[in-house]
């Protein structure tokens, strides 16, 4: 697969895998389960980790997104980029390009805020701060959906419409603004990618990767640096066909996305 995400429900959630797919013209895998963190894919003796590691030793991984248990970066910021760390490491050993996918605070007034003893605006403060930690100390670029889903909401809190009713996992919305995010950093900032329909006023707008002779190509642009230089043929826009062939994950149903072969 060209891009595998590794994460939880916050990367599985309203299908946004395969939105990610249809928005590159790409296939997109994912290894997760609901509550997983990343030190469980970063290491082999775990279920998840052993399929991922299995992944990367395959081959044909160009893009490893990274999604941390929800509150993990705020809460738990040290083992946050242990993990990032390790996992961007075996990311580069693939020739793959580690990305991180830097979700957002939780919801004003939900239960799952109130047990952390955090405003909205602290949560995302943590949040932001453990992200450009990751960025610093890992060199992983952050696709920052967070940002994103806070600006929307003009600067105090995430914006409305963009979570579901828990204030943790996203709505439809949301996830549409994820996985647009996430095409955008992955196709280094391309302007083609759509921005977001449903009226948000966010414009938040992810920062490119990082360009260099060893560079990996994905959708026809430049997507980042790698140890073995890769090279993909670019995707025709709007062509991109969702493969039928389910698959199980970890015993998660789940579904692989991309372009069918021979598709036009």
């Amino acid at each position: 697969m060209a891009i595998l995400m590794l994460g939880n429900s916050l990367t599985t959630r309203n299908g946004m895998p395969g939105r990610l797919a249809g928005l590159l013209g790409r296939e997109v895998a994912a290894h997760a389960r609901g509550g997983a963190r990343l030190a469980e894919q970063a290491n082999p003796a775990t279920r998840l980790g052993s399929a991922t590691a299995a992944a990367l030793a395959a081959g044909g991984v160009e893009a490893l997104v990274l999604q941390e248990m929800s509150h993990g970066p705020a809460t738990a910021t040290g083992r946050f980029l242990e993990s990032v760390a390790r996992l961007a490491a075996m990311a580069r050993e693939a020739g793959a390009v580690p990305v991180l996918y830097g979700t957002w605070a939780f919801g004003t007034g939900s239960a799952a805020l109130g047990r952390l003893g955090l405003s909205p605006a602290e949560m995302h403060a943590a949040m932001q701060a453990a992200f450009g930690s990751a960025e610093r100390e890992c060199g992983v670029a952050v696709a920052d959906v967070g940002a994103a889903f806070w600006e929307a909401g003009d600067g105090r809190g995430v914006g409305d419409g963009l979570l579901a009713a828990d204030g943790v996992h996203p709505s439809e919305a949301g996830s549409e603004l994820a996985a647009r995010v996430l095409a955008r950093t992955l196709a280094g900032g391309c302007s083609e990618v759509p921005g977001p329909a449903w009226g948000t006023t966010s414009t938040h707008e992810p920062p490119s990767l990082w360009s260099g002779s060893s560079a990996v190509t994905l959708a026809g642009r430049r997507l980042g640096r790698a140890p073995r230089p890769s090279h993909v043929a670019p995707a025709r826009p709007g062509r991109a066909r969702a493969f039928d062939t389910r698959v199980r994950v970890l015993g998660v149903e789940s579904q692989a996305f991309g372009e069918r072969k021979g598709a036009h």
